[in-house]
């Protein structure tokens, strides 16, 4: 199990530091802005987590991406990390529901991303210097995309939530 945690997670973070490097490259012999490389970011993270969730070699029958999804959070910025586990460990705490957690740590990305990096675009402070209203936008879609792919596949956890019939964490 712990191999599974670790492999997991690593898949999500090198793929997401993967698709940046490859956008970075690029971006820079084409002299696009530095920001187009988090765009190599998101959408490797999304195609891993598409990856992970519905793997060819298993018949299209895979996890729910919550652990490739947290490598995401971690890679692409620290802070969605840290709110995403902050708001699971915290469902979990008082609710005792893993699935709850997972589900409402994911729906946190896209409302964090949309904060964080709006304030980034209205204050011209982004790691990569200014960004324009498009970055914003088009990297809040990736991540309610993101976050959607792990709250789609927790549909039999919502089911038994509804039902009273999900198992609590003891």
């Amino acid at each position: 199990r712990l191999l599974t945690f670790v492999f997991d997670f690593l898949k999500g973070a090198v793929s997401v530091e993967a698709g940046r490097l490859i956008f970075h490259f690029f971006c820079t012999q084409a002299g696009m802005p530095l920001y187009f490389a988090q765009y190599g970011a998101y959408l490797a993270g999304l195609f891993c987590m598409l990856g992970h969730i519905y793997p060819l070699y298993f018949g299209f029958r895979g996890g729910k991406g919550v652990l490739s999804s947290a490598a995401t959070l971690a890679v692409l910025d620290w802070r969605f990390f840290v709110i995403g586990v902050g708001i699971f460990a915290l469902t979990v705490l008082l609710s005792h529901y893993v699935s709850l957690g997972s589900m409402l740590g994911a729906a946190s990305f896209p409302a964090a991303n949309f904060l964080l990096i709006h304030r980034e675009y209205r204050s011209g402070a982004s790691p990569f210097g200014p960004v324009p209203l498009s970055y914003v936008w088009a990297t809040t879609l990736l991540a309610v995309a993101i976050a959607s792919l792990v709250i789609a596949k927790h549909h039999e956890n919502i089911h038994r939530l509804l039902n009273g019939t999900e198992n609590k964490f003891t």
